[in-house]
């Protein structure tokens, strides 16, 4: 029965192991990129969310002050021509 050197044995597992290597380092980063995918997509979810309230918010502070603009430091109210 013909057998291989071992210099081809050890040269044919290397390949093999760093095919398998290289195919475990591709699933990961698919993983990694499935799983920012879904990390981006809850973060939409959370904008658009924050967004819907930044607006109602505004649309509130606008039916009860009128047309202002507001010191976000302080809370000062300013009508938008400068007037407190």
């Amino acid at each position: 029965m013909d057998k291989l050197t071992q210099d081809e044995l050890d040269r044919f597992r290397a390949a093999h192991t760093e095919i398998r290597n290289l195919r475990n380092a591709l699933a990961d980063a698919e993983i990694t990129i499935h799983n920012s995918k879904v990390e981006k997509q809850s973060i939409l979810a959370q904008l658009d969310t924050a967004g819907t309230t930044h607006v109602s918010i505004q649309q509130e502070l606008h039916a009860k002050y009128g047309d202002i603009t507001i010191d976000f430091a302080t809370g000062e109210i300013k009508n938008k021509d400068g007037n407190s």
